[in-house]
């Protein structure tokens, strides 16, 4: 009895060795030094070592994945392999090790191989060391936008991990671009994940290009992480106008303003149409480009913030203020000379050969403009000393004749001249010699006193004469 239980259980034994040395699993290469949260890889290779085919299915570890693993999971996909006699497969098992493990310590597991139609099984030990995190902190970028609008903010939200068993303390946090930069302060408990969100506002004017946003962390003045993502800013074209219409009294302005809040250069246009009269009294602050049947047109470039500024002016004001002047000089002349008494001057020629004039006769106008009588008026005209008076005279000879080393002197007494009241006094003279070429008449004069005894001189227009042949040429031109 004893002998056949021993046996038995020889057979037994041997049967099992038989089968255990089926299948061999061999290692290839494998990532077995991870940090904790990371992926731990075995590349085996599993051979049949019998004639017979093998339908194998490949198990982990069953407690993988339990809140007791130190392993969130240990993944053989596909788990079913067919092998023929003799053949081989290589399988890779992924293992990863929980975040929160300790590090510089090494944990254990296990997967099964087994013959689905045949006694045949095979365990093979896996393990994995948890080292150091090679970065203590951790960063990445989160809902960061690709394109952006000008005008508007940027938001985004950086991602911080502390990898280390202790409070980190002092973490400096640099976000930047080429168009923005800003920088934080905070604090990092033992194993802590947060995020740090960040807003940039994004002005109107910045280029539209592509721009790429980087974040570096610093912990004791050493970068520990940094992180990069290109974002775009968008074309914005915004150009605003405004026109101001000011008139007044015989005056019109308008300024126009046109500002480009975008972050382009534009083309812009201005046009003003102008009436037939106002074309005469326009002005511009800047030259239109053209004018064209009456309407002035601008073309120009506006860059990104630049404005543009027109002042048109119409203004009737000088035109109006010179007729008024003139009106009142004329006004005034007109006042002046009718007030008091008024002389005038001419003279005719009698006689005129090609050898120059030898007879005159001179006309003296005289009429009291005044609205009153004048009384004891004296008429004084003086003759060079190359003319002589005659002995013809018209309505009224002189009071007096004197000669002098100058000249001759005529003098009338007139008792009173009325209001509105007009004399012509004539007299003919005549030259002592023939005269030639040009010459001049002195002015007549009128003197007269006021009631307060004040001694008024009125002259009269002087006259300039052209005789012989010089006169002659001047007809033939």
């Amino acid at each position: 009895m004893k002998r056949g239980l021993l046996i038995l259980l020889i057979l037994i034994l041997s049967l099992s060795i038989v089968s255990a040395s089926d299948i061999s699993i061999t290692e290839i290469n494998s990532t077995t030094i991870i940090s904790p949260g990371e992926v731990g890889i075995y590349n085996l290779r599993v051979t049949n070592l019998d004639a017979y085919e093998l339908n194998l299915q490949f198990q982990a570890d069953p407690f993988a994945g339990l809140p007791s693993s130190d392993f969130d999971h240990i993944f053989i996909d596909p788990n079913i392999y067919t092998l023929v006699g003799h053949e081989t497969v290589d399988i890779q098992v992924e293992m990863k090790l929980k975040g929160d493990s300790e590090t510089q310590k090494r944990y254990q597991s296990f997967i099964t191989a087994e013959a689905l139609n045949k006694e045949v099984s095979e365990k093979y030990d896996l393990q994995v060391f948890a080292m150091e995190p090679e970065d203590s902190i951790t960063v990445y970028l989160k809902d960061v936008p690709e394109t952006i609008s000008p005008g508007t903010d940027l938001i985004f939200n950086v991602g911080l991990t502390n990898n280390l068993d202790e409070s980190l303390s002092n973490v400096e946090v640099y976000a930047s671009s080429e168009i923005f930069e800003k920088q934080e302060t905070i604090q990092l408990f033992s194993k802590q994940e947060r995020d740090l969100e960040f807003i940039f506002p994004i002005e109107t004017s910045t280029v539209p290009d592509d721009y790429t946003l980087n974040v570096r962390v610093y912990y004791d003045d050493e970068q520990e992480a940094s992180e990069s993502y290109d974002f775009t800013v968008e074309l914005y074209e915004d150009v605003s106008e405004t026109v101001e219409d000011v008139s007044s009294l015989l005056f019109r302005e308008i300024k126009v303003t046109k500002e480009n809040n975008g972050n382009a250069i534009v083309g812009e246009s201005y046009n003003f149409g102008l009436t037939l009269i106002e074309r005469l009294f326009v002005s511009y602050s800047i030259e239109p480009t053209y004018v064209d049947d009456g309407t002035a047109y601008w073309s120009f470039n506006l860059d990104p913030d630049e404005n543009f500024s027109l002042l048109i002016k119409i203004n009737y004001r000088p035109v109006c203020i010179a007729i008024a002047v003139i009106l009142l000089f004329g006004l005034v002349a007109m006042y002046w000379l009718s007030k008091g008494l008024v002389i005038k001057k001419s003279v005719f020629k009698l006689r005129q050969t090609t050898e120059g004039i030898s007879n005159l006769k001179i006309m003296l106008h005289i009429k009291n403009n005044s609205n009153k009588t004048i009384k004891n008026v004296l008429l004084i005209d003086i003759l060079p000393r190359i003319i002589n008076p005659s002995t013809t005279f018209g309505t009224l000879r002189p009071s007096n004749i004197e000669r002098g080393n100058k000249g001759v002197r005529l003098i009338w007494k007139i008792p009173e001249l009325v209001k509105g009241e007009e004399r012509v006094i004539s007299y003919e003279v005549e030259a002592k010699m023939k005269v030639f070429g040009k010459f001049t008449l002195p002015p007549a004069m009128i003197r007269y006193k006021k009631p307060r005894g004040k001694v008024v001189n009125i002259r009269s227009n002087p006259l300039s004469l052209l005789s012989g042949y010089v006169e002659e040429i001047k007809k033939k031109r």
